[in-house]
C-alpha cells in the first residue's frame, strides 16, 4: 500500500514537471491548469530634504522601490516548478501630476523574479521639476502605477495586477524679479533741481515678495533718497499689485555760484519672502549718472533780502532824522 502511494506521488510530481517543461517551451499559451494571484508593492524614500522643488532650479530625484510576489494556496507549486526561474515584466508609469510639474521615471520597464515572498526591491528614480507657475509653499502629488503582465503557461498562470502610490513633494519659493528704468539711467539737471528716476519692478516669483531698496553710495553734499522696501503680489497666486514703481530722487549740491558736476549712484534691489527674509534671492545693482550744470542763486536771496531790509531801515532812519531836524 505504501509503495503504491509512493508511486502515485512520484507520478504526480513527474507529471507536474512535464507540464511545467511544456509551459516553458510554449510560453504564449493562453490558459493554464492553475492560476495564482500576484501582488506588487511600491515604496519611496522619505528624506524630507530631497522633497522640495524650486521653480527653474533643476529637478529633484526620489527613489522608487518595486517588489513582486505571488500568493495563494497553490503558489508554492508554481515556485517549485520550472516557473521558479521565470520573471515577471513590470511597467511603471506616471499617471497623474500637477499641470506645472514634469515627472519622469527611469527605468520604467524591468523584470522581477517570481517568488512566494517579496522579491528584492528594484530601484527606479523619479525625477521631478516644476515651472514658474508652481505656487510656493504648497504641496504637489504625483501618482505612479505599477503593472505586471500576465504570465501564461499550460500548467500555471500568474494573474496580472496593478497597484498605485501617491508621492507628495513641496514647492519651494523662487524670489525672482524683473525691472526697468522708463526714464533711463542718466539725467542732466540744474543745481536747484531734483533728479527723479523711476524704477519699475515686477514680481516674477511664486509668492508675495518684498524688494529691499538700498543706496550703496552717498557722496558729500549730494542728497539721494529712495523707499526702504516695496511689497509685490504674485500673479501665480492670483494677487494684485505685482508691478510697482519706486522713485530714486537725488538733489545735487546747490551752494551759491556756478556748478558743473557729474556723480554716479548705485542702488541695490534684493527680493525676499515678506514673511521670512531668510528666503532671499539674487541681488541686482543699478547705476544712475547725474550731471548738475548751471548757476545757483541759493544764498543770494538771503543776501538780497538783508540788503532790502537794510535799505528800508536806512530810509526810515533818514526820514526820521529829517523830521526831527525840521521841528528844531
Amino acid at each position: 500500500m505504501k509503495k503504491n502511494l509512493k508511486t502515485v506521488k512520484t507520478g504526480i510530481i513527474f507529471g507536474l514537471v512535464l507540464i511545467s517543461m511544456f509551459a516553458v517551451f510554449i510560453p504564449n499559451a493562453s490558459a493554464g491548469l492553475i492560476t495564482v494571484d500576484s501582488a506588487l508593492q511600491l515604496t519611496f524614500e522619505k528624506d524630507p530634504s530631497q522633497k522640495i522643488v524650486i521653480p527653474a532650479s533643476g529637478a529633484i530625484t526620489i527613489k522608487i522601490l518595486t517588489q513582486f510576489e505571488i500568493y495563494g494556496a497553490l503558489s508554492g507549486l508554481v515556485e517549485q516548478s520550472l516557473l521558479k526561474n521565470s520573471e515577471a515584466q513590470i511597467d511603471l508609469q506616471v499617471v497623474e501630476e500637477p499641470p506645472w510639474c514634469t515627472a519622469t521615471l527611469s527605468p520604467s520597464n524591468f523584470f522581477l523574479n517570481v517568488k512566494t515572498s517579496l522579491s528584492d526591491p528594484f530601484i527606479s528614480e523619479l525625477s521631478i521639476s516644476v515651472n514658474e507657475l508652481a505656487p510656493a509653499f504648497e504641496q504637489g502629488k504625483i501618482k505612479i502605477s505599477a503593472h505586471n503582465s500576465k504570465i501564461n503557461g499550460v500548467a500555471f498562470n500568474i494573474r496580472e495586477t496593478t497597484t498605485e502610490i501617491e508621492i507628495p513633494f513641496d514647492v519651494g519659493y523662487s524670489p525672482a524679479i524683473s525691472f526697468t528704468t522708463p526714464k533711463g539711467n542718466f539725467m542732466e539737471i540744474g543745481p536747484m533741481d531734483t533728479a527723479n528716476f523711476e524704477i519699475q519692478i515686477e514680481n516674477l516669483g511664486n509668492a508675495e515678495t518684498e524688494v529691499a531698496c538700498e543706496i550703496l553710495n552717498a557722496p558729500k553734499d549730494w542728497s539721494p533718497n529712495i523707499v526702504a522696501a516695496v511689497l509685490l503680489g504674485s500673479s501665480v497666486k492670483g494677487e494684485e499689485g505685482t508691478t510697482k514703481t519706486v522713485y530714486f530722487k537725488v538733489k545735487p549740491p546747490y551752494g551759491f555760484g556756478y556748478h558743473s558736476e557729474v556723480q554716479s549712484f548705485q542702488v541695490k534691489l534684493t527680493p525676499y519672502y515678506y514673511k521670512n527674509p531668510s528666503f532671499v534671492g539674487k541681488e541686482y545693482i543699478l547705476t544712475f549718472n547725474i550731471q548738475s550744470r548751471g548757476f545757483s542763486t541759493y544764498g543770494f536771496e538771503v543776501l538780497l533780502i538783508a540788503i532790502i531790509i537794510g535799505v528800508v531801515l536806512l530810509y526810515i532812519i533818514i526820514m526820521t532824522y529829517k523830521k526831527v531836524k525840521r521841528k528844531k
